[in-house]
């Protein structure tokens, strides 16, 4: 199943990170910050908003400055200023069987050990900053959760060999939710020309599908259980009906099956 939580969280993280670069070179307090993550989410806490801000301090994507009488500030570094406006990086144009090492050392390092892989690199003979490493690894950390979901809702599809209709609509909105997260990962790396209003609209368009692709979610789940419980109930009398009739045992449970049916 796609992961909603997560979602949610790198979804928040996104809008966080463009709306500090919008403010920038002024620093912008959490109250702001809460407008613009109940923007996308109406319920979203303060709490939740803290939680996130440090995610992105730990990860050197912000500065925080959290004053005496409680009230937090937040200002972009020059990674999270990269990571918002990037486009190129020397990483990309890594040959190709560095770059397989550079990914292959970094997820079995859970994208940590960044000075470490820094002057490996250099060791090779390839000058790469830690900021286009840690740029380079938060990017690709996001890519691999999108393909968990991706193949999470895959699986769910091709469960039952893929015949239970109701399994397919729950697998398709899965692969939507997924979509849309990947909408999200990338309107902030396309059209650097575009007006910044209308791709932030966009944003928080995207943001609200996917929570109203979550309550589908959660609807036809309760849907598909229903059926199930009516369908079975009658199976049931219909079986204790064809019993008192005389019908064989194999008669009887051709006819359970053929109910139930109505339920795959």
């Amino acid at each position: 199943m796609v992961d909603i939580t997560r979602v949610r969280r790198e979804s928040l993280r996104w809008s966080l990170l463009v709306a500090l670069n919008k403010t920038r070179p002024y620093t912008a307090c959490e109250t702001l910050l809460l407008d613009v993550a109940r923007a996308i989410y109406p319920d979203a806490t303060a709490l939740e908003l803290r939680r996130e801000l440090d995610y992105l301090a730990d990860r050197q994507m912000l500065e925080l400055n959290k004053q005496p009488s409680g009230m937090w500030y937040a200002d972009l570094t020059r990674l999270g200023v990269d990571l918002v406006e990037y486009t190129v990086d020397s990483i990309d144009i890594l040959p190709q069987e560095v770059r397989r090492w550079l990914e292959r050392a970094l997820t079995e390092n859970n994208f940590t050990g960044y000075a470490d892989l820094e002057a490996l690199l250099r060791d090779k003979g390839y000058l790469i900053t830690r900021a286009s490493l840690q740029r380079f690894g938060y990017k690709m950390e996001q890519q691999l959760a999108r393909v968990r979901a991706a193949t999470e809702a895959a699986r769910l599809m091709a469960r039952e060999a893929g015949d239970d209709a109701d399994d397919r609509s729950a697998g398709l909105m899965a692969l939507i939710q997924t979509e849309m997260m990947d909408i999200l990962m990338r309107l902030q790396q396309v059209g650097d020309g575009d007006d910044p209003s209308e791709r932030a609209k966009l944003l928080a368009t995207a943001s609200k599908n996917i929570a109203t692709l979550t309550r589908a979610s959660v609807n036809l789940k309760r849907f598909q259980s229903e059926v199930r419980e009516k369908v079975e109930s009658a199976a049931s009398a219909a079986e204790k009906i064809a019993r008192k009739g005389g019908l064989s045992a194999e008669a009887v449970q051709a006819l359970r099956r053929e109910i139930m049916g109505i339920a795959t």
